[in-house]
């Protein structure tokens, strides 16, 4: 349904705030993260992203910070490892009420923390998990790790499992607990790890928690581990869930609202892009959810301005997406909807790239005013004859560019090939406006390859104004 004119107004002044205020970000913020996610060791100051597996060799990180471990089997995270249980001298979660992530600091004020205490302990290194809280879409775990050897030491995530089910490490997360991380000889390093839980599966109970152990002198890691007891219903009593009668329609796109759920925690829309939509759809324009309730009212929007904490696009193959919200403070609601300014959005029939490396030549791309697509040889250093394609863009949105490529292409006969490493830069063009730079490397056999090359889009920023909301309603 239209929202209200004056509404209206309202939603598409906030829209436009959100996208100059995007714009305007200061080129050293970039810089400064690009370095941040550049620099290694146990002194780093930032979270860290990454996707973890049992038989991975490599842990992706943010700002393409990568962190290399070695596989092991699954006997090797047990062996050796005392694990005890014993609250006595805990120092509780006082060191924790600093964390960073917006949810588990709420979670923490909010005393929905369940305290755990179990430990394992291997070699002079014991991790400790002191508390943890789920609402069955995300999981927060609370560690310390104690350092009584003489190499300062660092950690990162190996496996969790929950109820005997693996737990995806997309999205996942290991960031710092509060004052400090580090784990100098002597001293304790406090850390929180989060990760996305899918939707209905089947958990049970039982987490066990696995981490990978880095010296300062080197050589391979060993493996801790702790098991604990963790109801994945914990708030199920505080937890409310709403539907959409209708699809939402922006432009003539349809988008299903399948349920919002408000938790304690977040508050999550699972939601389904209608697969006869002409439109490839990238990105919803500030949504938001508006609720009310004898006289209150309330606006809820993104948990972060990191785009990164605000969709679970690991809920496939429910949903097409899942937004994260701030949690509700109100306990039922008269009237609820789901509201957005507009979509960032493009033709399916434009939403790749074509080249033809034999020629240099681009054959198709999106036709966007201000975009300007490129591609040129480039023989020096490792990249011998290697082919460069560019894309140079406006810097837009909350998510910080203004478009993505995917990491791979196809070949004119369909066969599917993997682009080399690439880079992107931000900078300003001459009316002093931010831009944004990507290039991916298609390699020096590339050419040889029946020509020409398909690569898709990714995510586009392509604004497509038009303010719409659809009402909620409780769950029958």
């Amino acid at each position: 349904m239209n929202i209200e004119n004056k509404e209206q107004s309202v939603l598409m002044d906030d829209a436009r705030d959100v996208m100059q205020r995007a714009a305007a970000l200061p080129e050293m913020k970039l810089q400064a993260a690009v370095s941040r996610g550049a620099a290694k060791g146990r002194k780093q100051r930032m979270r860290r992203r990454y996707s973890y597996s049992l038989g991975a060799a490599a842990a992706v990180l943010a700002f393409l910070f990568v962190w290399t471990y070695v596989q092991q089997t699954e006997n090797d995270v047990t062996a050796g490892v005392v694990h005890t249980s014993d609250p006595a001298g805990w120092v509780g979660f006082q060191p924790f009420m600093g964390a960073h992530d917006p949810t588990l600091a709420l979670a923490l004020k909010n005393q929905l923390v369940k305290p755990v205490y179990q430990s394992g302990e291997k070699g002079g290194v014991r991790l400790d998990v002191t508390g943890a809280v789920t609402d069955g879409r995300k999981l927060y775990i609370l560690i310390s790790l104690h350092n009584n050897t003489d190499q300062s030491i660092y950690i990162t995530p190996r496996s969790l499992t929950y109820g005997g089910v693996k737990v995806d490490g997309f999205g996942a997360e290991l960031g710092e607990g509060g004052s400090t991380s580090d784990a100098d000889p002597g001293k304790t390093g406090y850390l929180t790890f989060s990760a996305n839980l899918i939707p209905g599966a089947k958990y049970g109970s039982e987490a066990n928690f696995a981490v990978n152990v880095y010296k300062e002198a080197g050589g391979d890691p060993s493996t801790l581990d702790v098991t604990f007891d963790l109801d994945l219903n914990m708030l199920q009593d505080r937890i409310q869930t709403y539907k959409a009668e209708q699809p939402l329609t922006v432009k003539g796109q349809k988008i299903q609202i399948e349920q919002v759920t408000y938790t304690p925690l977040n508050s999550y829309v699972d939601l389904n892009y209608d697969k006869h939509n002409q439109e490839q759809i990238f990105e919803l324009i500030y949504p938001v959810l508006k609720g009310a309730d004898e006289g209150r009212s309330e606006r809820l929007g993104y948990v972060s301005s990191d785009m990164h904490y605000n969709r679970l696009i690991y809920s496939k193959p429910l949903y097409d997406m899942t937004l994260v919200f701030k949690p509700s403070q109100l306990k039922q609601r008269d009237q609820a909807e789901f509201a957005v300014a507009g979509i960032s959005a493009l033709d399916k029939d434009q939403s790749e790239l074509v080249v033809d490396l034999s020629q240099e030549k681009i054959m198709k791309a999106p036709e966007l005013a201000n975009a300007q697509f490129s591609i040129e040889s480039e023989s020096t250093g490792n990249r011998e004859d290697a082919f460069l394609f560019k894309v140079h863009s406006p810097l837009a949105s909350s998510y910080g560019k203004g478009i993505e490529l995917s990491d791979t292409y196809t070949d004119a006969e369909g066969s599917g090939h993997k682009l080399g490493g690439g880079g992107s830069i931000a900078g300003h063009n001459s009316k002093g406006d931010m831009t944004y730079e990507q290039t991916s490397v298609f390699g020096k056999d590339a050419q040889k390859l029946p020509q020409p090359l398909t690569i898709g889009i990714k995510w586009l920023w392509n604004p497509l104004t038009e303010a719409q909301s659809v009402q909620l309603h409780p769950e029958k």
